[in-house]
């Protein structure tokens, strides 16, 4: 499959240059028609792809904001 070649490429430059993944760590990369969630669990990738177009909501989770750390 293509696709999943193109998107570990894209995951290893993203993970050069942001210092790479911890165990725990996830990476969303959405495509045309699907979603694909990379995430390293005890040293090791998974790859789950989601096919289909999401859903799409205009809500916050606050997750990122400076005040929930």
């Amino acid at each position: 499959m293509e696709f999943i070649n193109k998107v570990l490429e894209a995951h290893a430059k993203e993970v050069e240059e942001n210092g790479g993944m911890e165990d725990g760590d996830q990476s969303v990369y959405l495509l045309n028609d699907a979603v694909v969630v990379l995430s390293l669990e005890d040293k090791n990738l998974s790859v789950n792809v989601i096919v289909g177009e999401p859903y799409s909501l205009n809500v916050s989770t606050g997750l990122l904001d400076d005040d929930n750390e």
